[in-house]
């Protein structure tokens, strides 16, 4: 499991840089005032980064993956299903031709729910990525502003005020354009190092408002790269809800000659061209509509449960 800065860590940090702006600005002018926006600012950026749990996402992403692996690749739901259809070969007929698209269609579902599964895991994988770098490189730039607010209260100027910002939006991209398959074989930690981007940014200024405006500017292009990043999953996740709620091939109605309820089950609509049908054409038609008959009476619990009414077949 990857580090991240716990909540404690950067509440305490962004408490730390609040005493440094206030200090910064007594040390220029006493009692010169509390800076209530620069702090209020602050407490903002604060909670952006908090408002997303590590440890959750990471549970959660375990908790997929887990039933990724057992889902697999539905090997032997396919088999079965590619049996069926080689059973069907020597059957001709409409009806034939829709049991066998009937078929095609449960294995396109089953290869599409194992898809979004996996690009379920994509999402959780970026989401992690974003909230683990989003603290590491906040917490970074508080103390890197804290370091030049120090720097400007001392001439010698001594501290590091460098810090390497994580391109979030970048690394999003990166993670959610991969390949799915690999997530199965790979780590969520390998994930996230590699879709690792930085760039290097420097809190500077020779003044209490110098250094306080570096910050908010170096702040405000974070929040914005950490919003986009997760508006970007977010839109991943709605677009799966969608196309997954749109209704699947599988579940919709077979034609009426299918049904062996209906007039139009007929045995030339699914017939073996393996055997001579003789009579068996008349006979299916026999039994078809035996089965109606007998699926039309009410047993004595239909009676009961419907009293007055039929069952429905």
């Amino acid at each position: 499991m990857v580090d991240w800065k716990t909540d404690e860590e950067i509440l305490g940090a962004a408490n730390t840089l609040k005493d440094t702006f206030v200090a910064m600005l007594n040390d220029e002018v006493p009692a010169s005032g509390y800076p209530r926006a620069e702090v209020d600012g602050l407490w903002r950026d604060k909670d952006i980064y908090m408002t997303v749990d590590p440890q959750k996402v990471y549970d959660e992403y375990n908790r997929v993956f887990k039933i990724a692996l057992n889902v697999g690749d539905n090997y032997d739901a396919v088999g079965e299903l590619r049996q069926s259809v080689r059973y069907l070969n020597n059957w001709t007929g409409d009806a034939s031709v829709a049991f066998k698209k009937q078929i095609d269609a449960v294995e396109e579902f089953c290869r599409n729910v194992r898809e979004r599964m996996l690009h379920g895991l994509l999402g959780l994988a970026a989401t992690y990525a974003v909230a683990v770098q989003g603290r590491a490189t906040f917490h970074a730039l508080l103390m890197a502003t804290d370091a030049a607010g120090h720097n400007e209260m001392d001439d010698q100027k001594k501290e590091d005020t460098k810090l390497k910002s994580a391109l979030l939006f970048d690394m999003v991209g990166g993670i959610m354009g991969g390949s799915p398959e690999k997530l199965l074989h790979s780590t969520l930690e390998s994930v996230v190092e590699m879709g690792k981007d930085f760039v290097d940014r420097a809190i500077e200024g020779n003044s209490a408002h110098e250094v306080m405006d570096s910050y908010r500017r170096a702040a405000d292009a974070l929040n914005d790269q950490f919003r986009h990043s997760i508006d970007h999953i977010t839109k991943a996740f709605y677009d799966q809800t969608v196309d997954a709620d749109g209704p699947a091939d599988m579940v919709k109605p077979l034609p009426p000659k299918c049904d062996i309820r209906s007039p139009d089950f007929r045995y030339e609509n699914f017939e073996n061209t393996v055997h001579n049908p003789g009579p068996i054409g008349p006979s299916v038609e026999d039994e078809r509509k035996k089965y109606v008959a007998e699926k039309s009476q009410q047993s004595e619990i239909d009676k009961r449960m419907n009293p007055g009414g039929k069952r429905e077949i």
